[in-house]
């Protein structure tokens, strides 16, 4: 397995196999099942590269984080973060990928995201020191923190946009 499949196919392949309710959750964090699946590979990494922490962040969310190989090419992903809201029942995959290399020649990285088996979006440059902390607290504050305020906003929204239909076609 290459350091891209592991990131954009075996990952989010074990979400939707968690989304259909073929594993549990616990399966998606477990760094032994996964380096289990990748022993009856032929990688071009070690598998102890790999490394899956686990943070709650609030009543309702975590993360998984996984760090993966260092990416030696554009487009292989440094860092992946497995957003689950419990409320919701909703999981989201963002990815910090290794861009085009600066004028100067230091990496550069992209966010991107996964928000269903075989889709990949991307959210441009990611600026800031790529570790994992800065990059969990970039997402979680800029993507996930406020989501459910978003979901609020765009049901009254709808609702004042139907309101407004209905009052000029009666």
């Amino acid at each position: 397995m290459r350091r891209y499949d592991l990131a954009y196919r075996l990952i989010p392949y074990l979400i939707d196999e968690f989304k259909k309710g073929k594993i549990k959750q616990v399966k998606l964090l477990d760094e032994i099942f996964i380096k289990e699946i990748l022993s009856k590979e032929e990688n071009d990494f070690s598998s102890d590269d790999l490394i899956i922490e686990h943070k709650i962040l609030s009543k309702t969310k975590s993360v998984g984080m996984y760090i993966f190989p260092e990416p030696l090419k554009m487009t292989e992903a440094k860092f992946g973060l497995l957003f689950f809201d419990f409320k919701r029942k909703i999981t989201k995959y963002y990815t910090l990928e290794k861009s085009n290399p600066s004028e100067n020649g230091n990496d550069r990285y992209m966010i991107g995201s996964t928000p269903e088996l075989g889709t990949h979006l991307n959210h441009g440059n990611f600026e800031e020191e790529p570790t994992i902390d800065i990059f969990l607290n970039h997402i979680y504050s800029r993507y996930e923190k406020g989501s459910n305020n978003k979901i609020v906003l765009y049901l009254i929204l709808g609702i004042v946009i139907f309101l407004l239909l209905f009052l000029l076609l009666k």
